[in-house]
């Protein structure tokens, strides 16, 4: 489990070094594929989320929101 847990961390730091993104946008970095089903995408963006806040936590990523006042995931300053 936390081999699983370090892979998701790993693939959203490499996709938000990329540039910004939004939380929507990693859940495919994070699953490898895009999901269409509503249901699987509501845990499937549960599961994103909880691990940006996790790095966000861990002051790994910050989160910053734009002029249109819309969330974006950046590295947080400092971090490598």
């Amino acid at each position: 489990m936390i081999a699983h847990h370090q892979t998701r961390c790993e693939a959203i730091l490499k996709a938000v070094e990329a540039g910004q993104a939004t939380a929507l946008g990693l859940v495919p970095a994070v699953f490898g594929r895009s999901i269409d089903d509503p249901h699987q995408m509501s845990f499937a963006f549960g599961e994103a989320l909880a691990h940006v806040n996790y790095l966000v936590r861990r002051k790994e990523l910050a989160i910053r929101s734009d002029a249109n006042g819309a969330w974006t995931i950046v590295r947080a300053s400092g971090s490598a």
